[in-house]
């Protein structure tokens, strides 16, 4: 049984799921207009003006906030069923698949929101989310992000935190870009060709 480490935006997807995230939200709240204020600040994020933590608290203010956890999660259930599979990247997850059969333990490493992925370690059935955490107060989302987002340097201490560093050597990692170099420096960093 190996340990293995799956990136998810753009390693199992196509791409970055956060507009597709975005646009699922607006269209079930009617809110079109929030998306103009998202773009803007992907503007300002490519600009360097503000960084990842602060571009998904943005997300989350728009979005999330002073929403009810377990209605977030029916929206995140419709995305999930409705439009995940549009762009999902077989070769990925077939790769996730096989892991599974082989009985390995295999757990999701990524920037994403962990109300959107926890679903899908559920669905999938895997062992484990390391990911950034949103915090809520009474079952309710309050818009901001406890500690850092789960990208570069803090992906690395998270995955530190959660395994022994005698272990990492032995941890098989699948990423998609310089930003997942930390899955080389922990085991076996694999690119997956997309389809």
């Amino acid at each position: 049984m190996k340990t293995v480490l799956f990136d998810f935006d753009s390693t199992l997807t196509t791409r970055d799921t956060l507009v597709p995230l975005a646009h699922h939200f607006a269209e079930i709240g009617q809110e079109q207009y929030k998306l103009v204020l998202l773009y803007f600040c992907l503007i300002l994020y490519k600009l360097k003006i503000i960084n990842d933590k602060q571009l998904k608290q943005n997300f989350l203010a728009l979005f999330l906030k002073n929403k009810e956890v377990s209605f977030i999660q029916i929206i995140i259930e419709r995305f999930v069923a409705d439009k995940l599979g549009l762009i999902l990247s077989q070769t990925a997850v077939g790769k996730l698949r096989e892991h599974l059969s082989e009985g390995d333990q295999v757990y999701l490493v990524s920037a994403n929101f962990d109300f959107f992925l926890e679903q899908l370690v559920e669905k999938w059935k895997l062992f484990g989310l390391i990911c950034t955490e949103t915090e809520r107060v009474n079952s309710i989302f309050t818009g901001r992000i406890i500690g850092c987002t789960c990208k570069g340097e803090n992906k690395i201490k998270k995955v530190i935190e959660t395994f022994e560093i005698s272990a990492l050597k032995d941890i098989i990692a699948y990423g998609d870009n310089e930003d997942d170099s930390f899955l080389k420096s922990v085991g076996l960093g694999i690119n997956l060709d997309k389809q």
